[in-house]
């Protein structure tokens, strides 16, 4: 999906001259869900505060990095589980748990800066060890923290503490401690290692490079689209060159990711990590099955809807659209143009803060607070992570904002993450936040569309950029269903090799999106350009959620065409639904459409349809 987006953002170049982080592999950050949408009203005055109204505002650059003693972490671990299985009723056990909070709270605090400050500068020795020092820290301490969980679930007082944090939580840490064994310790640490050396070659990694300048993907693309005959020859031997060599690295690394994520589900006594992954979800409220239909569906609703949009164009424009073409086949994309006084990142960065401030009392209240705090970077430069993300300091209760992306957009989106951390109430304990990327993607992409009335600040034509952002919204379904289907393929057969990686993925890219002129490319008509997608790598099977969350944007932005204040006020209210309630019941508790119901899809594309064919939306 990233060749996607640089060849948008490459395109937008020639007009005018991006995920939410938690730590993973935390038994105390899993996600979970509620039984019944009854016990989330009934349960969640007690379990989550209000959003915070006097929090203590620390300074980003007030935050020091204190690497916290996993020896002496451990035997408070082993401390607290001694106390819980000696206490004397459920309140013992309660103050316990919230002392293992506030420890959990700082050293969480100290992996997300030591990420933040890893993903600013990957180039620095420093910060790259304390930040691998923090991933395996948190992977050693989970045979302890599994311990004093099995001991909280084990009290004879489980009754009364459910009934304080919610039994459905309690239920939740049981499926994480029943898949967990100490033998998974040294694969997760390899694991580890693999993720970091991939994000470290990814943002070091450079197509071209001169005294003056570094080149990147997105360089080649605008010369490719628009340059002279010598430099679309020039800048497609770097990109065949560069891919060619990244596929094999990323490919190495990739294929060692896939083997020890399947030798951790046989441990736990799974036949593929498929099935050890939907085990350990299957608290979200929907399981493989769900997804497999949804995919079924996007192809059976979604794909036709955009190959006669793609076809439509072809006839119009009289060649079979290339790679600049194919997504983006509306004749308004044509007039998608920042405007002239944009001539910086910067200047665009200050844009997207002035809508945001001026959007709403809720977005006001929040860019001003990160803004006077140094809570975000969105420029892009040499040796930053690549993407953007958005994470959360528990201890400090502050969002942050990382970019790597010159674009308007990635820095709404980014903030809707940002919203929803800004918002929530300081936990009673860590294990209370359940909330999963499938119900934060929404608050980020629909803050992107709700934006919509403020697109004239940064484009000539509002109309015609929200015409596109939309379309946009309608690729990532494309896509992001795509890629949920490679995954799925390669843990059903984990032995691939990384040409057979290729293969697949140039295959699937031809059922999704038909024909596509690649200019010559050969390293896109093979497939090559996977390894892009860091989401692979970093954070398996996560990536259909930006599928699933799409859909119910645009429900979302379709209300919003209907009464904008409206929509908003139901979108606020949504980010407000407690932490520990899964994405079924959420969109049940918002009145909107279920997801995982052939209508809702087949209904969507009806919608998509009409929009791109100039009528409204149908009911």
């Amino acid at each position: 999906m990233k060749r996607i987006f640089a060849i948008l953002f490459a395109a937008l170049l020639i007009c005018t001259g991006c995920t939410a982080q938690t730590p993973s592999g935390a038994a105390s950050l899993e996600e979970s869900s509620v039984s019944s949408v009854s016990s989330v009203s009934s349960s969640a005055p007690e379990v989550f505060d209000q959003p915070p109204e006097n929090r203590e505002e620390l300074p980003f650059e007030q935050m020091k990095y204190v690497q916290p003693d996993l020896d002496e972490t451990i035997a408070q671990y082993e401390n607290f589980a001694r106390r819980v299985r000696n206490a004397k009723s459920s309140g013992e056990v309660m103050a316990v748990w919230k002392e293992e909070a506030q420890l959990c709270k700082d050293y969480y605090n100290m992996y997300t800066l030591s990420n933040v400050l890893f993903s600013l500068d990957t180039t620095n020795e420093e910060n790259a060890a304390n930040y691998q020092y923090m991933q395996d820290f948190i992977a050693k301490l989970k045979p302890a923290a599994v311990s004093l969980t099995r001991s909280i679930l084990q009290s004879p007082y489980r009754s009364q503490i459910g009934d304080i944090v919610g039994a459905h939580v309690l239920d939740a840490m049981e499926i994480d401690t029943k898949n967990y064994s100490e033998e998974q310790l040294e694969l997760e640490l390899q694991e580890n290692q693999l993720t970091t050396q991939y994000t470290q070659l990814l943002s070091q990694a450079t197509v071209y490079e001169t005294q003056e300048h570094t080149f990147t993907t997105s360089d080649m693309y605008y010369y490719i689209y628009a340059g002279s005959r010598e430099d679309r020859q020039f800048a497609a031997r770097l990109l065949e060159d560069y891919y060619r060599d990244l596929n094999q690295q990323c490919g190495e690394i990739y294929t060692q990711l896939v083997a020890l994520r399947t030798q951790r589900a046989e441990i736990s006594g799974f036949d593929n990590y498929l099935d050890y992954y939907y085990f350990n979800r299957s608290y979200r409220g929907y399981g493989r099955e769900e997804i497999e239909n949804f995919r079924a569906w996007v192809k059976e609703y979604i794909v036709p809807v955009y190959l006669q949009l793609k076809n439509d164009a072809s006839a119009r424009l009289g060649h079979p659209l290339n790679l600049f073409e194919y997504t983006a086949p509306l004749p308004e994309q044509t007039r998608v143009s920042y405007l002239e006084s944009i001539t910086s990142a910067s200047k665009l960065v200050d844009i997207a803060v002035g809508i945001l401030q001026d959007l709403s009392p809720e977005t006001r209240e929040m860019i001003d607070y990160m803004t006077r705090n140094n809570l975000y970077d969105l420029t892009s430069s040499p040796n930053k992570a690549t993407g953007a993300f958005t994470t959360y300091f528990y201890g400090w209760q502050e969002p942050y904002v990382l970019s790597n992306n010159d674009d308007a957009g990635t820095y709404i989106h980014e903030m809707g993450h940002a919203l929803n951390f800004f918002r929530t109430g300081d936990l009673m304990v860590l294990e209370q936040d359940l909330q999963g990327s499938d119900i934060s993607e929404i608050h980020s992409q629909t803050l992107e569309l709700l934006a919509s009335p403020w697109l004239d600040r940064i484009y000539t034509d509002a109309g015609a950029a929200e015409k596109s952002n939309v379309f946009e919204m309608f690729i990532t379904i494309l896509s992001a269903t795509m890629v949920d289907e490679f995954q799925h393929k390669v843990y059903e057969n984990p032995d691939m090799s990384t040409e057979q990686l290729n293969a697949l993925y140039a295959q699937l890219e031809l059922e999704y999106f038909g024909e596509i002129d690649n200019l010559g490319l050969s390293y896109l008509d093979n497939g090559l350009d996977w390894v892009d997608i860091h989401h692979l790598f970093e954070s398996p099977m996560y990536y259909i959620e930006y599928a699933l969350t799409a859909v119910v944007a645009l429900d979302f932005w379709q209300d919003s065409k209907e009464d904008w204040d409206d929509a908003f006020r139901s979108y606020i209210q949504f980010i407000d639904i407690p932490n520990d309630v899964n994405l079924s019941d959420s969109l049940t508790l918002a009145g909107l459409d279920n997801l995982f119901e052939k209508s809702t899809i087949e209904a969507l594309s009806q919608n998509l349809s009409s929009y791109f064919s100039g009528n409204s939306f149908t009911e």
